[in-house]
């Protein structure tokens, strides 16, 4: 290879445009998977360690799990549990604002 020809990774096979969206949605997904705390169900704002959870990120998230049963992601025993540990913990949590 000449000097100062850029490296370019060539795949064994040609995504076409719905494969390649699909994988992109499928690792999209993947953040709320990894992204998520066992215990209570909520999802960190970003990938960075010790990043603060948001009701935003976590409505995404009960938003998807429908979508991740239906494109076979996951199982929808999953979705249910993780979806009934965020909510009770919710429902659970004080809602006062009193200190």
């Amino acid at each position: 290879m000449p000097q100062g020809t850029p490296l370019r990774a060539q795949p064994d096979v040609a995504l076409g445009d719905d494969d390649l969206l699909d994988g992109l949605q499928r690792a999209a997904f993947g953040y709320f998977l990894q992204a998520v705390n066992p215990v209570n169900g909520l999802i960190a704002d970003t990938s960075r360690e010790n990043s603060p959870c948001s009701i935003g990120v976590v409505g995404f998230a009960l938003s998807v799990y429908p979508i991740a049963v239906q494109r076979g992601w996951m199982s929808r025993a999953d979705a249910v549990e993780r979806s009934v540990t965020v909510l009770s913990f919710f429902h659970d949590s004080d809602q006062s604002g009193l200190p």
